[in-house]
This record gives C-alpha cells, structure tokens and sequence, in this order.
C-alpha cells in the first residue's frame, strides 16, 4: 500500500463584468491510500478524499470520496471504473439575485475506461459513464513522457446534459495540459510501485452544480 497527498490552487475569470467584479480562486486538496498492480499485470486499486474551497462572488466548501479499481490484463492493456461521491453540499446565500440562497452539491460520478500503456512508458485513457443528475460522461486522459526527467500530460471531461432545454447552464467541461518536471528522472518509471495513483482533483474529477431556492 502507499499513500498521496497533493494540493493545487486555480485562479480564473480574470476579465470582471460589470455585475461580478472579483477573480475566481480554487483550492482543491486530495489524500488517500492505493496500491499499484506491478508491471506483468494484476489489480490497481486506490480511494482519496478530495476537498474544494471555491472564493467567487459566493464562497462554497465541499467534499467527495473519490476512487479507482482497475486491472492490467497483460501489463499493456487495463479496463476499470472510476467513481465520485459527494459527501456534504453547501448553503450559500446569494447577493447578485432575488433567491434567497443556493445549494451547492458534488455531481457524482461513474466512469469505465480502458487504458493502454504506451512504449515510451507513458499511458493514455478512454472511458465514459453517468452522473447523479442523469447526464452522460466522456472523457480521456494521457501521460507522455518526452525525456528522462519531463513529461506532457493532459485530458478533458465533458458531463452532457440530458435536458432539452437551458442545456449549456446544466452542462459541465473541463480541459488541460501540462508540462510536468519529474525529480529524479522518473518520467519514464511507470512501474514504479508508489508514483501517485489518482491525481489532485480538479474541474474534471470534482464537478459541482448548484440550485436555488426561493426566500420563506
């Protein structure tokens, strides 16, 4: 067994409007146990608890259980499933309209995938699934190493919503890529037995939704 812990804060919205004048900050934490399959194949397991803090017009605090079960069937090709499961929502009033406040709720999550394991000893992954809220969920993810001590990684989720109308406001996305530094050259160590299993939550793996509810 191993263990993570990993912090990553998010700054966006830096154009203001004319109603909502602050930058948008997010703070996501994530830690938890797992165990690697070795490199000849077997199971991938791991469970993390993820945390965000969301500072925008409204301040939010959340959280979810986040987990991995897979299992590598030639040390080249896995098939597994992900799961998210919010823990707690959050009531926040709201000053920008006339409802009185606003919940907010982790989206949870359900995703299959198939990952395949490149010869540059990088990865890349395909998958969908479900949400909570009825919506359909795909999305892929990749880890490139380019040299001993640097790799590309990168990947999107996309949560489709299943309403005909007002679709855009109940629909989720996120994208990104990254040029990360690896010390000790270990880009390319892919069977290493306690490299982090699940990445630190972001947009993608903690998605939220929010839902108003009028004055008494």
């Amino acid at each position: 067994m191993g263990g993570q812990v990993g912090f990553e804060v998010t700054q966006s919205d830096f154009q203001n409007s004319t109603i909502i004048t602050d930058n948008r900050n997010q703070f996501f934490l994530t830690a938890g146990l797992f165990h690697r399959a070795p490199c000849c194949g077997g199971w991938d397991l791991g469970v993390v608890f993820d945390w965000l803090h969301d500072d925008f017009y409204q301040e939010f605090d959340l959280g979810q259980i986040r987990g991995e079960i897979g299992y590598w069937f030639d040390g080249c090709n896995e098939l597994g499933c992900d799961f998210a499961i919010g823990l707690r929502n959050d009531n926040t009033a709201d000053q920008f309209t006339p409802i009185g406040a606003r919940t907010y709720d982790v989206i949870d999550q359900y995703f299959f995938f198939w990952r395949h394991r490149l010869a540059c000893r990088g990865d890349i992954r395909f998958g969908g699934g479900f949400t909570s809220n009825s919506g359909g969920l795909v999305g892929a993810d990749f880890n490139v190493p380019i040299a001993k001590s640097w790799a590309i990684e990168g990947g999107f989720d996309y949560l489709i919503s299943d309403r005909r109308t007002d679709s855009i406001s109940n629909e989720t996305w996120n994208i990104g890529i990254n040029l990360v530094w690896y010390p000790g050259g270990t880009a390319r160590c892919a069977c290493l037995p306690y490299r982090p299993f699940l990445g630190v939550a972001d947009n993608g793996s903690f998605m939220v939704t929010r839902h108003g509810t009028l004055p008494q």
